[in-house]
Formats: C-alpha cells, sequence, structure tokens
C-alpha cells in the first residue's frame, strides 16, 4: 500500500521537473513503466518477506526481480528510442504538438478610456474565430479572461490554464491611427512562434480581425480544420454594428483589466 503512494509522489516529482526546467516528456513515461516494474517486485517482496524475523531470498525470487527489472528497462528503451511523440525541435517549432491555445485580454496602451473596449472584445471574437477555423482548443473567455494579471505570463498559462500555446496583444495609439500588436508565444519553451502589427481606425474592427487572423493561420497550417475554410466568419458585416457591439458589452459586463487590478 506504501508503494503507489510511492510511487504517485515520484510521478509528481518528475512532472515537476519537466515543466520547469523543459525537460523531454518522454520522461514521464518512462518513469511510469520502471515504477510499474518495481511494483510487481514490492509485491512479491512482501510476500516472501513479510512476516517478523529474518527471511532468506531464495534463487528464484532473485531471479524473478532480475527477469522484472530487466523487463522495465528494455521496455522503457524501446519506447524512448521509437517513440517521437514528444520531440521537440527548438530550431523549427512543430504546431503538431500543439493542442490548447489560450487567447488573453490584448492590453490597452493607448491611455484612452474610451477604447479600453477593444482590449476584451478583439481577443473574445478572436477566440470564437479560431474555434471554428482549426482544430485547436481554443479555451473560452471565462477560462482566459478571469486569470490575474500577475499569471498572464506563459508560466501561469502553463501552471493555471494547461495551454500549449498564448496569444496575447496590446494595443497602441499612433497619432490618428492606432495598432494592435500580436504575439503567438509557445509557452513551454517561451518562444515567440508568430508575430504581426496591425493598423487600424476606429471603426475598421472587422478588417484588423480578419488581418490578424490571416496571418496566424499561415503560423496554424496543420491545426487547419479544411483548407476552404472562409477566413470571415463574424456575426456581422458592419464594421459600425461591431464597433457599437463591443463598446456596449464592455460597459456592460466591465472590463477584465479593472477586474485583474482589483
Amino acid at each position: 500500500m506504501a508503494y503507489p503512494a510511492a510511487a504517485f509522489v515520484l510521478l509528481q516529482a518528475v512532472d515537476f521537473f519537466i515543466a520547469n526546467y523543459n525537460l523531454n516528456k518522454k520522461f514521464l513515461t518512462v518513469a511510469l513503466i520502471i515504477l510499474i516494474g518495481g511494483f510487481f517486485i514490492s509485491v512479491i517482496w512482501n510476500w516472501n518477506h513479510g512476516q517478523k524475523g529474518v527471511q532468506q531470498f531464495k534463487l528464484r525470487e532473485l531471479i524473478t526481480y532480475f527477469i522484472i527489472a530487466a523487463a522495465s528497462l528494455v521496455l522503457s528503451t524501446y519506447y524512448w528510442q521509437t517513440s517521437d511523440e514528444f520531440t521537440r525541435n527548438h530550431a523549427a517549432i512543430d504546431m503538431e504538438f500543439h493542442d490548447i491555445l489560450a487567447v488573453l485580454p490584448f492590453e490597452n496602451e493607448s491611455k484612452d478610456p474610451e477604447l479600453i473596449y477593444l482590449s476584451d472584445g478583439i481577443p473574445e471574437n478572436l477566440i470564437n474565430r479560431l474555434s471554428s477555423l482549426t482544430d485547436l482548443k481554443v479555451l473560452s473567455r471565462n477560462s482566459t479572461f478571469i486569470l490575474e494579471s500577475s499569471d498572464r505570463n506563459p508560466k501561469g498559462v502553463s501552471k493555471k490554464l494547461k495551454a500549449d500555446l498564448m496569444l496575447t496583444g496590446r494595443i497602441e495609439k499612433l497619432e490618428n491611427d492606432l495598432m494592435v500588436n500580436c504575439q503567438l508565444i509557445d509557452v513551454s519553451e517561451d518562444v515567440q512562434i508568430w508575430g504581426d502589427k496591425i493598423h487600424y481606425n476606429n471603426e475598421d474592427v472587422i478588417k484588423v480581425e480578419e488581418a490578424i487572423v490571416s496571418s496566424l493561420l499561415k503560423t496554424l497550417e496543420s491545426k487547419l480544420k479544411s483548407k476552404d475554410a472562409k477566413i470571415n466568419t463574424s456575426e456581422t458585416s458592419n464594421p459600425k454594428a461591431l464597433y457599437n457591439y463591443m463598446k456596449g458589452r464592455a460597459l456592460s459586463y466591465g472590463s477584465t483589466h479593472e477586474e485583474a487590478e482589483k
């Protein structure tokens, strides 16, 4: 009974080092294979030596231990050499290894309270679009928008949301125009995979979202549901209507940035 508990603690320790030191995730499966072999050894050990006093080790028992240990090592070695499921190429990140995307609220650096609704509205619409256009599991607004500001970073997103990818952005004001600066980040490696800057005016929100999605999908080709999928999936084609809708929603529900500061 003590062995499974100890094995669970060891697996948690292995998972901790994998997550925090960017180790190969195959270590977890290898550790599990070895611990399963160790479980059979512990059962035989307790069966033969569970009574009080000293019991001698028989040759058959020692041979059994050796066979189980050797089988565990062979299986773990075979798995390590034949499985490339979790192997990462740092030079060229393969999108096939990413399944969960967290779209975070954008930062409003324009210092214009009238535009704070865009920092929530654009990411919310991107969630809807990317979930319909790709095979990624795009986390809902209720999961990502309530994340505290201190956790809106690769480490926090990986730990709190268990996501593989993080889409962030910030809104800046340049004279009379605004600019959205977006980045797609691999949270396990803390590496930027994609980035783009889109200029727009206050009534051109739809074109901004389409530009972001169009540019981003070039990076997510392996995750596309269909090559014939239409990029424009907005509920409305009227920029002014969408502009007013996002503004009204922000006034009704408040801003995630204000909630984070609280």
